[in-house]
């Protein structure tokens, strides 16, 4: 691992320039040549990223970052280099950081940046190598991008699914759950923290769901997302739009199993389960869990990695049938996951990653019991992130605790929240 000073630039992919951002601080630039050993790619702003990134820099690697203004990943420490790329730039910009830092291992944080690294890779040969060991090898990019290609594979390869039927039409969606059996789960690809999954439980439901799912968003929900977000991710993703099946599910009324692997060629270097206790709405992103030992989910998810020959760090969800208490693949998430950064009684994802870097890492303590995610589990309605064994508050580091209630509460919620789960913690100052 070679060190380098703290790096933090904004890129304009088109000419090939740099400016310093106005919000980012202006650090030491690395010198070029230097090697970063783990680039996280992201998308959009979520609060886990940041604290893969702190995961990563505790077991000793260096740790840069590509995202858009205002990521959480530029709110901690952990990151000490830096690009700030916009969405219609993305590709180029991650080009750029590539070149200037000259990672070991790239990280995708969501679908945004995993599409991103996938059209990067089509787009030149230069930096096929390093995505092979990042991502895995390129035939597996298309199954990765499809829920129901995914869970196809899996049933061919005799891994245990829900039944599962596509369908490209709302009457056909009706026909398929009347095969699957109500209540039927219905599914798109690209969604994230259980957007893009809908339960219905009559027609009615999937005449009034399938628009949503299956069809172009309209120009004021794009406008709107947009606005939101601060770019026009969702006004491209509008013109970009083409109709794809939608998997009609069978539904499951089991506990849901989340499973973090770090992968090297095919082949599982460390991975954990969790149960989720928690979601933040009912199809929505875990909050609470509690770490479970699966071997059927271990079994599945070595045979779908060697059969696809994945590398890097990615998740699978799975749900356990009640009746004959198995695990059920749900999907493969070909990115980083929350519990990528968390070191369990199975596995420490991120020390795995490191070690694959070349990174001594020294062995992190296991959490056991019930953790409760940050900052999911205080906003939750009826959440008690105090009854759990471990609340995973960054204090050390209170722009960034800070920055996580923000997104959902704003700036004066953010204090006002902050403050009560200061106290309630004991935690003194800021």
């Amino acid at each position: 691992m070679v060190g380098g000073g703290e790096h933090s630039v904004t890129l304009d992919a088109g000419t090939g320039s740099s400016r310093q951002p106005g919000r980012l601080p202006t650090l030491a630039r690395m010198p070029r040549g230097g090697t970063l050993d783990v680039l996280l790619v992201a998308t959009r702003r979520f609060e886990f990223h940041a604290f893969l990134a702190r995961s990563l820099a505790a077991v000793g690697a260096s740790v840069g970052a590509v995202a858009p203004p205002g990521s959480p990943l530029f709110r901690t420490g952990a990151v000490t280099t830096r690009f700030a790329v916009r969405g219609g730039r993305r590709v180029g910009g991650m080009e750029r950081a590539l070149a200037d830092t000259h990672p070991t291992v790239v990280v995708p944080c969501d679908d945004g940046a995993t599409a991103a690294l996938h059209a990067l890779d089509e787009r030149s040969d230069d930096w096929r190598e390093l995505l092979r060991r990042s991502i895995g090898a390129r035939q597996y990019f298309p199954v990765a991008r499809s829920r129901n290609s995914m869970v196809a594979l899996a049933r061919a390869e005799g891994i245990a699914v829900p039944a599962t039927v596509t369908a490209d039409t709302a009457a056909g969606a009706l026909e398929a759950a009347g095969s699957v059996g109500w209540p039927a789960v219905l599914k798109c690809d690209g969604g994230w923290g259980g957007s893009g999954v809908r339960v219905v439980e009559d027609a009615s439901d999937i005449q009034q769901v399938w628009p949503r799912l299956a069809g172009r968003p309209s120009l004021p929900v794009a406008l709107r997302r947009s606005l939101r977000s601060g770019d026009l991710d969702a006004l491209r993703e509008r013109a970009a739009f083409h109709p794809a099946p939608l998997g009609v599910q069978a539904f499951v009324a089991g506990p849901l199993l989340t499973h973090a692997v770090c992968c090297q060629e095919g082949e599982v270097r460390a991975g954990a389960s969790v149960e989720v206790l928690a979601r933040l709405y009912p199809t929505g992103p875990a909050t609470l869990v509690r770490p479970v030992a699966r071997p059927d989910v271990q079994e599945a998810v070595s045979k779908l990695v060697r059969i696809l020959e994945i590398s890097g760090v990615v998740g699978f969800d799975f749900i356990v049938d009640p009746a004959s208490d198995r695990a059920l693949l749900l999907e493969m998430n070909p990115r980083a996951t929350p519990i990528s950064a968390l070191s369990l009684p199975g596995g420490d994802v991120a020390a795995a990653l490191a070690s694959m870097c070349g990174v001594a890492t020294a062995p992190r303590p296991a959490l056991e019991g019930t953790i409760a995610l940050f900052p999911g589990e205080v906003m939750r309605p009826g959440g008690d992130p105090g009854a759990a064994d471990h609340h995973l508050v960054p204090w050390d580091e209170p722009d960034l605790v800070e920055a996580g209630l923000r997104m959902h509460v704003g700036r004066r919620g953010a204090g006002r929240i902050g403050s009560a789960l200061r106290r309630s913690s004991g935690v003194t100052g800021r």
